[in-house]
């Protein structure tokens, strides 16, 4: 496959003006926690996130999207960088190639990327 740099950009753009559901959760004093939420943006490392609670900044959380494409449900650690009302945003681990194709996947079959040779 051919790598085409302006539809890499483009899919960049659509992952930034995505939002869809996602459930996290994050350690506070011992205990974890479970909420929901939806991302306003996501990258391949970093998210920001509209959450029923907003974790605590610097502390790890487990974002978990459900692509609907028949497999398990994709989970990817961060760390709180940043917090503003019920927005925060989340430092991702780096996404495995897998796991980005599968997002690109999911764009494409919700209508945000008309998928030409990659």
């Amino acid at each position: 496959m051919t790598s085409r740099p302006f539809l890499k950009q483009w899919a960049h753009a659509a992952l930034h003006s995505i939002s869809c559901r996602v459930t996290y959760s994050y350690e506070a004093n011992g205990v974890t926690h479970l909420a929901e939420g939806v991302t306003r943006d996501i990258s391949p490392t970093e998210c920001t996130i509209r959450g029923s609670v907003v974790p605590p900044m610097g502390g790890k959380s487990t974002l978990t999207l459900s692509l609907r494409d028949q497999h398990r449900p994709l989970s990817i650690n961060g760390t709180v960088t940043w917090t503003s009302g019920e927005y925060f945003g989340v430092s991702l681990e780096e996404l495995t190639d897998h796991d980005y194709q599968r997002i690109l996947q999911w764009l494409w079959d919700v209508g945000y990327v008309n998928m030409v040779e990659w």
